[in-house]
């Protein structure tokens, strides 16, 4: 990305490829992480060409419609929601934060995770204490400061997964 050019996509894309990568979407859905990785390089440009990107959001669209039929069509099991949660929630994952919005992501994608696996299985609820107290104590970190309206002197730091 040249100097000084804003950042693209850091909201919706935080942290869906490494959700991703823990699920088979197929040759689909790394044909769309490329299709999109070349688009980004193509919009950041200052004479980006308009029917380049044009033709480039298409293709990224095509792919990432058929990705997401294939993943509206695999089942959602404890097991495949535990990986997903700790593939945003690990150690490693946290590692990769850099600021307010990342870990607001993390911390928006673990909540319906925890929720469908509570839903899955109410009888878990103790085990999913932790979890609980975890993503309790995220949205604490990620509040404003009173009398804010921006996550002024945040710091990612301290928020590496469970211990």
């Amino acid at each position: 990305m040249p100097s000084g050019a804003p950042q693209w996509g850091s909201w919706p894309f935080t942290i869906s490829r490494e959700m991703v990568a823990k699920l088979d979407l197929g040759e689909d859905w790394k044909a769309f992480v490329g299709a999109l990785d070349q688009l980004k390089a193509e919009t950041v440009r200052p004479d980006s060409d308009r029917a380049r990107v044009n033709q480039q959001a298409d293709q990224a669209a095509t792919l990432l419609n058929r990705s997401l039929d294939r993943l509206n069509s695999m089942p959602l099991d404890q097991g495949t929601i535990e990986r997903l949660i700790r593939a945003i929630d690990g150690d490693e994952a946290w590692k990769g934060v850099s600021g307010w919005d990342q870990a607001a992501q993390r911390y928006l994608a673990i909540v319906p995770l925890r929720q469908a696996l509570y839903g899955l299985d109410p009888g878990r609820k103790e085990a999913m204490e932790p979890l609980k107290t975890r993503l309790e104590s995220l949205l604490e970190k990620l509040r404003f400061p009173e009398g804010l309206d921006s996550p002024r002197g945040f710091d990612p730091t301290p928020l590496g997964g469970p211990h």
